[in-house]
């Protein structure tokens, strides 16, 4: 929705989410990494806004209370 509202030429190809347990068994938080993977003309610029947009998310605030979350971005 933001790039289209912006009219940014990006669009999700694919996501992909791993949940992660800890190595470390002290630690109690597993990691959800999320992977984007983006096509279209995008500028790292826009790459860090996106990046920065998708932390403001409220679903991901809700999960970060509970999880490590860790986000790429990539261009195909």
């Amino acid at each position: 929705m933001y790039c289209k509202r912006k009219n940014w030429p990006i669009k999700i190809n694919n996501i992909s989410l791993d949940l992660l347990d800890p190595k470390d068994r002290k630690v109690l938080r597993q990691t959800i990494n999320i992977n984007l993977y983006l096509t279209g003309s995008v500028s790292e610029e826009q790459l860090s806004r996106l990046e920065y947009i998708a932390n403001k998310c409220p679903i991901h605030k809700i999960l970060h209370k509970s999880f490590n979350i860790e986000l790429a971005l990539f261009i195909k």
